[in-house]
């Protein structure tokens, strides 16, 4: 099936590949942003330092809360997972007060949502604005450090263990989840146990190292989902990365808006969280050696998981997940010939129009 996909957002396009124009460090970036204050001036140019939290857990249901000034009802033997959105966001969207019911409804934990709406340029902004998505490229940092603050004191005076703590983000928030990471290191406070990334933001960091966006070394255990080429980064940089349908377009998107791949890394993921007993099951894979959409061999030394039990799994390295055409997602262990076994050819044509061949089990 043959398709025109026309990016409508050209600020990603003409950041997509090329960095020159900002150096190859988001400092690069910061200068640029600086640079044109005089010229566009807005809430999230200085955005980072209203970031609030929201806490979860089974008894209490989205407080703002202040670590510096209040106490709150931790239990510091429970897991604590911070859920961080990503741009033109906040941290009470539907997504995230779905993840977090998934998650208390299968045990007790503290959860905070890390809403960084401001920072995130949600705000009065028109989404169409290259200058909005430079500003919270910039603002990431910060709002890590700001976690990273957060953190150290739930370790002090809450005595939180790190290696019990779990970041979960999507997009910029991803590498807010690594700038998390790097700060606590950095600061000799230790590392974090888990990050997640939910196809973690690819303009302006696809040629960053890995002190500049997010990466494995980050956390003890840093797993990727990938769904989208235009949006998301394409690369490796966890211990484990998990490529949804190949991780370029994802079935049922093509039609839909930009963001539709994007997005979807959540969608899955929800749906993981809420339905363990469907497995979103990753077999190793490489776009050179190909993959089986067998997973009758799978075990944990050799397979990986979409979802909470990933961290159970030995394997490491880079995976395929196929998923069902539309919502339920999860396959499960439907024949193959229900499975989507997704394929893209993406060619650019000059004019921001990218071509995408999808091929399936069913032709």
């Amino acid at each position: 099936m043959k398709i025109v996909y026309i990016v409508l957002f050209s600020f990603y396009i003409i950041n997509l590949y090329d960095s020159k124009v900002f150096g190859s460090t988001l400092q690069g970036v910061a200068e640029y942003v600086r640079r044109n204050l005089l010229f566009f001036l807005s809430d999230c140019t200085l955005g980072a330092n209203k970031t609030r939290l929201l806490f979860f857990s089974r008894g209490i249901s989205g407080i703002e809360v202040n670590l510096t000034t209040m106490e709150l009802p931790i239990n510091c033997s429970l897991k604590t997972i911070f859920i961080i959105h990503g741009f033109l966001s906040d941290g009470t969207k539907n997504w995230i007060n779905d993840t977090v019911k998934a998650l208390l409804k299968h045990e007790p934990l503290n959860v905070f949502s890390v809403d960084w709406q401001v920072g995130a340029c949600s705000e009065k902004i028109d989404f169409l604005n290259v200058q909005s998505y430079r500003f919270a490229t910039v603002n990431t940092k910060q709002v890590g450090e700001y976690v990273a603050r957060c953190i150290k004191i739930l370790v002090k005076n809450y005595h939180v263990s790190l290696t019990n703590i779990w970041m979960l983000g999507h997009s910029l928030g991803a590498h807010v989840c690594g700038f998390v990471g790097k700060h606590l290191q950095i600061n000799q406070i230790g590392t974090l146990g888990r990050i997640t990334g939910l196809d973690p933001a690819g303009p302006l960091f696809r040629k960053l190292n890995w002190t500049e966006r997010l990466d494995r070394s980050d956390a003890t255990f840093v797993d990727i989902i990938h769904t989208s080429h235009i949006f998301g980064l394409q690369e490796p940089v966890g211990h484990v990365d998990i490529f949804v349908n190949g991780g370029e377009f994802q079935p049922s998107c093509l039609l839909k808006k930009p963001g539709c791949s994007h997005d979807r890394a959540v969608d899955y993921y929800i749906e993981a969280l809420k339905n363990p007993n469907c497995s979103f099951i990753g077999q190793k894979w490489s776009k050179r050696s190909g993959y089986s959409n067998s997973s009758e061999n799978c075990n944990l030394e050799s397979c990986m998981v979409i979802g909470q039990q990933a961290e159970n799994y030995a394997a490491r390295g880079t995976f395929i997940v196929n998923t069902h055409y539309g919502s339920p997602y999860c396959t499960g262990n439907l024949p193959n010939s229900e499975i989507v076994d997704a394929h893209f050819n993406i060619v650019s044509n000059g004019d921001n129009i990218f071509e995408a061949d999808l091929l399936t089990n069913n032709g």
